[in-house]
């Protein structure tokens, strides 16, 4: 058993060894009220909440909440999330622009957002383009094998 009283701040390991320290930094993203969005930033959906009144509830004992008081339910969003930029502001709108230069536009009333970090969001949006180009090309591959398919079978028929 080690003795409490030996442990010390000089025998723990010091955080400005280099050693120790890693060259890469942690990237966090941070949560974002409303007013602090701004024109230009690179934003992300954290949480999607949505609110159903209490009387869609089938046996949900309305004793615990009245009638006329919405249940709020946040979740995970369930599709990709993407870095957006956001272009323009009405609270509570945003319009905001996704990596295929579509537009898309949000209620803060109902999206949690993040700031991200510039850096995570320039790499997200590269592999996202990145990754429609290849998708695209392997459609274009299907459809000439597809077009060869068919000029064989037309062959064959002759």
């Amino acid at each position: 058993m080690t003795n409490r009283s030996n442990l010390s701040q000089s025998n723990l390991p010091d955080s400005s060894d280099t050693d120790t320290q890693s060259d890469t930094e942690l990237a966090i993203a941070k949560p974002l009220h409303p007013e602090d969005i701004a024109v230009g930033d690179d934003v992300a959906i954290l949480f999607t909440s949505s609110q159903f009144p209490t009387f869609n509830w089938h046996g949900f004992d309305t004793s615990i909440l009245p009638i006329d008081q919405p249940i709020t339910i946040t979740y995970l969003p369930y599709d990709d999330q993407e870095a957006l930029v956001v272009q323009q502001i009405c609270l509570p709108f945003l319009l905001c622009r996704t990596f295929d230069d579509r537009h898309r536009s949000l209620d803060v009333r109902q999206v949690q957002l993040a700031r991200l970090n510039k850096s995570y969001a320039a790499a997200d949006r590269k592999a996202r383009k990145h990754d429609q180009k290849a998708a695209s090309s392997e459609n274009d591959k299907g459809s000439i094998k597809k077009k060869r398919r068919k000029k064989k079978r037309k062959s064959k028929r002759k």
